[in-house]
């Protein structure tokens, strides 16, 4: 009986081994999993940086290019452009019947001059932003403002184009999301500079106490 009770205990001091061991190989594992975890977040970092430094040096070296010699040449050739602001929205979508004489030869310069060209080549940036594989707030900053200026500025060809076949569909999102991005910096800025200009009033134009009889 004693031989008995004392195999039993052996078996229940190896039992609390196992299971001590047990526990510490899962904690073990669970340290390995997030060191894992950590490592390939660190690599997806790493490489979206990488990335957005490669379609950085796109944007500069041939949309700023691009644009800007398309602007040059444009404002050479239509001295009074047609004023299109009205027919403006943000899903890009306009009636052709709403556009005017000058408009309709206004289009006709602005293709003949490479808009298209450039369109392509923000949706092509476009794409890459929204799928993701880039660090979008390293693009933004440097980009977001030539980006949405040109776009709204060249409403009415995305709109004619899209209105064709041709959806654009990554150059819209991603312009309907910098500039309501662009437009919500602009208010904070401002009701930053409104709460100081408020912090300069001081605290003397209030209402004083009455004093009653």
């Amino acid at each position: 009986m004693q031989g008995w009770t004392l195999t039993k205990d052996i078996f229940q001091i190896l039992s609390n081994i196992a299971s001590i061991v047990l526990i510490g190989g899962l904690f073990q594992g669970i340290y390995q999993v997030k060191l894992l975890k950590k490592d390939l977040n660190d690599r997806n970092r790493r490489s979206a940086a990488e990335k957005s430094m490669e379609y950085l040096a796109y944007f500069e070296k041939e949309i700023i290019t691009s644009t800007s010699e398309y602007e040059q040449k444009l404002k050479e050739e239509i001295k009074d452009p047609a004023d299109d602001n009205h027919l403006f929205n943000e899903d890009f979508k306009i009636n052709p019947d709403h556009l005017s004489k000058e408009m309709i030869a206004d289009s006709i310069v602005k293709q003949r001059l490479g808009i298209v060209t450039i369109l392509n080549q923000l949706e092509f940036y476009s794409a890459v932003i929204e799928s993701r594989i880039t660090d979008e707030d390293l693009l933004y900053t440097p980009s977001a403002m030539v980006f949405c200026d040109f776009v709204k500025s060249n409403h009415l060809w995305i709109s004619i184009l899209r209105a064709q076949g041709i959806p654009y569909k990554n150059l819209v999102s991603l312009y309907k999301k910098w500039s309501k991005r662009l437009e919500v910096e602009k208010l904070q800025l401002q009701m930053l500079e409104t709460a100081h200009k408020i912090k300069q009033q001081g605290k003397d134009y209030g209402s004083l106490p009455p004093i009653g009889l």
